[in-house]
């Protein structure tokens, strides 16, 4: 995982992107979600199921959160938004983290790897998974709200 900066935010030019800082994982990582915008962090979903949040601190990456694998399989889908995680999994789980409180694991819905997930607002997010269902979800209860089934 790399951070990048603009030398100057005013020009839109590749030439003037460079990594500031970056750092290696022994796992390997399937998908990121920026931690909040300017905070210079990212959650890193990682293939055993395990998310860590990398953090810049003086320019080097450090970690500064990490949550054990998951008995669900890859982390395939994270969003983030005002303290609150939402981790996709391989096998469609969805789990709600929240600071300071126990994660709430979502009710069943997809059938098989979650590929996206959005926040809609404070208490509602939406996901797709490769099953071709896509659901908008209530983050108090871990419910879908409303689904349905993709069109072909």
């Amino acid at each position: 995982v790399s951070f990048w900066s603009l030398k100057d935010p005013d020009v839109d030019s590749v030439d003037v992107i460079h990594p500031s800082s970056s750092t290696r994982f022994l796992g390997v990582p399937l998908c990121l979600c920026a931690a909040a915008q300017g905070s210079q962090g990212v959650f890193v979903g990682f293939k055993d199921g395990s998310v860590r949040k990398v953090v810049m601190i003086d320019g080097k990456c450090a970690d500064s959160m990490s949550l054990p694998p998951s008995e669900s399989g890859a982390v395939t889908a994270l969003a983030f938004q005002s303290e609150t995680l939402i981790v996709g999994f391989e096998d469609g789980q969805v789990k709600i983290l929240r600071q300071g409180r126990d994660a709430l694991i979502c009710k069943p819905f997809h059938s098989s790897n979650v590929q996206d997930l959005r926040m809609l607002s404070d208490d509602l997010f939406l996901s797709s998974a490769s099953d071709g269902r896509v659901a908008v979800w209530s983050m108090r209860s871990g419910s879908p709200l409303w689904g349905f089934r993709g069109l072909s």
